[in-house]
Parts: structure tokens; sequence; C-alpha cells
């Protein structure tokens, strides 16, 4: 009997499992799916992307250039390598995760919580070109602060690993959101509350409320901004990711309905074009990256009018359980 709840739960874990992720076998489904778009937000895909450097990264790279002290130096000139090969993998869609924190490989407990990410929607890489056998590179003594998307990698400052003012104040630099605003202001555009103002604090403040795991709006340029990562829970996960997995969990609830309810029209339609199935008509849902459908058929699960269109554009798709083939839905009819 089809239940695309169970399916849902089997493949998250069959995909913590690839990544090496740990994770709480016994979190419901919703925790899961909420983990799952965690893991994919943390995690960056391979792909090739735009690279460009804001004006103050040029500075502080020119500081570490003047950088006189002895003990210091090995560590800026592996900093400035690692900064130009993360470049030039980025634009080779190449994998750079082993530059991350090593925390990405918890779904759960207080190493997948993720501030930085969550708050300023930023992910740091670690400054080293040594890799361990863990497959991470060495930790380091400087970090560099970028904006992942998917098509451009925005590299906003580095800084020290541990910041003097005390440990995980390099997390609340409220000057990279500066720096983001006024290089690239249209990352920022889509996080503006019209007609509001944002709040002032110092990195002090902000620092004791990520502790709290508390979001504010913040003031830049005079504009009020929400948290650019889209925010966070109060236990320290991502807000964004828990909306994304209640959106995914509706969405599959109204599959269901849908197919428990009108199998005798999927039927008909299957057998009206000619497609061969079981006797025992049955739908699984998989994850849609595992299939290589037609051109028309992907461009079909993506129109605006097909009803699993949402479903689809959260990375998972409906097929036919014997031939795998999926199905796409128009206004209560089936198109195979």
């Amino acid at each position: 009997m089809m239940n695309f709840k169970s399916d849902l739960e089997q493949i998250i874990k069959e995909q913590f499992d690839i990544n090496d992720i740990s994770y709480e076998a016994n979190m419901d489904v919703g925790r899961l799916a909420a983990r799952y778009f965690e893991m994919l937000n943390r995690l960056i895909v391979p792909s090739p992307r735009n690279v460009v450097f804001s004006e103050e990264i040029h500075d502080s790279l020119g500081r570490l250039a003047r950088e006189t002290e002895a003990e210091e130096r090995e560590k800026v000139l592996e900093a400035w390598r690692a900064i130009f090969l993360i470049r030039l993998l980025l634009e080779e869609g190449k994998n750079v995760n082993g530059f991350l924190s090593t925390r990405i490989k918890s779904a759960t407990g207080e190493k997948s919580k993720d501030g930085l990410l969550w708050d300023f929607g930023m992910h740091h890489f670690h400054l080293s070109t040594k890799y361990e056998s863990s497959g991470f590179v060495e930790r380091s003594g400087y970090l560099l602060y970028a904006v992942i998307t998917q098509e451009g990698a925005y590299f906003v400052d580095i800084g020290p690993h541990r910041d003097p003012r005390g440990q995980g104040r390099e997390w609340v630099r409220q000057d990279l959101l500066r720096i983001v605003h006024s290089n690239w202001p249209e990352l920022i555009e889509s996080h503006v509350l019209r007609g509001l103002t944002g709040s002032v604090l110092t990195d002090e403040e902000k620092w004791n409320l990520r502790k709290k795991n508390a979001n504010h709006v913040t003031d830049l340029g005079g504009k009020a901004v929400l948290p650019i990562g889209g925010g966070t829970t109060s236990d320290g996960s991502s807000l964004a990711c828990r909306m994304w997995a209640s959106r995914l969990l509706h969405e599959i609830d109204h599959q269901q309905r849908y197919f428990d309810e009108h199998q005798g029209e999927v039927r008909s339609q299957l057998e009206a074009s000619g497609t061969k199935i079981a006797v025992e008509l049955d739908f699984q849902l998989v994850l849609l990256d595992s299939l290589n459908p037609p051109t028309a058929l992907s461009d079909s699960l993506r129109e605006d009018r097909c009803l699993s269109r949402d479903l689809c554009r959260m990375g998972f798709v409906i097929v036919e359980t014997t031939t795998r083939w999926p199905i796409v839905l128009f206004d209560r009819r089936v198109i195979p």
C-alpha cells in the first residue's frame, strides 16, 4: 500500500547515509524533513559559479600581505593559497565542502546548529590547503566568509578563526552584513521590510541574542532587513528549513489524498495513453534527481498549472512503482 510519508522517511535516511551525516534514527518524519533541508543548505553542490570579491576583502588581503610577524607568516601565506584555491574550485564546479566546518556531518545535536548560516546566510571556509584523512582540510587560523548561491559565490571578508574579543564573536560580525549590502545590495532586497525600521545593535548585543536563538530585524543603510538566512528557531535550528519541511509534508498529504481517492481516474488515464501498468497499480515518492526524464516531461513537471509543481520544485516526484515513470497531474487529469 502506497505511503508517501514512509517513502520520504526512507529517502531522507538514505541521503543522510550517502553523505555520511549522523542523525537520530527515531526522529519523526517532520523533524527528518527539516534536518534534510538543513543538510542541503549547509552542503555546497558542485556547480560552476561566478566568484566575486568585495572591496573590503581586498583590503583585508592587503593587510594580511603586510603581516611581518614570523610566527604568523606561514599561516598568512596558507590563507592566501586557500582563498584562491577555493575560488578556482568554485569556478570549475568542483567540490569545496572539505573547506567547511566538520559540523556539517551532524544533522542533530549541538553540532547541527549553524547560526551564521541561518542568520546571515553565510558559509565560512577554513583557509588551509592541507587535507586530512577525513576529507576536510586542516583547521586554520583564518576563515573566509562567503554568500553562496546557485550561480554565484560572493567572497565577503576574511578574519581570524578566534575573534580577539572572545570566543564566538567571529560568528556575529555585523560588518559582514554591511559589506554584503554595500557591494551587492541585490542580495539584500528580498529580505527588506518596507515601511519599517530595524535595530542597531552592538556585536556584543547581537552575540547575546544569538546565544538565545533570538531573531531580530537589522538596520542596514536605513533599511529594515530580516535574517538573510531565514532565521533561527528557539532550539537553534533553521526556521526556513522548518518551514520548507512543513510545506513539503503538506504537499505530500495533498498528493496522498489525491492518489487514494482517484485510483480509477489515474488508471483509466494511464491505460488511455498506452502506458503498460501492473494489475495492482501502485505509486511511490522518489527523489527527482534519481530519474532522468525526457526534457518534455521534465518541463511539464515544472509548469505552473501542474498540480505536482510544488512537490517537484522541492526535489521530489511521484512515480508509478513498476515503471518508475513520473506522473504529471494537470487539473485532476493524469498525463504520463
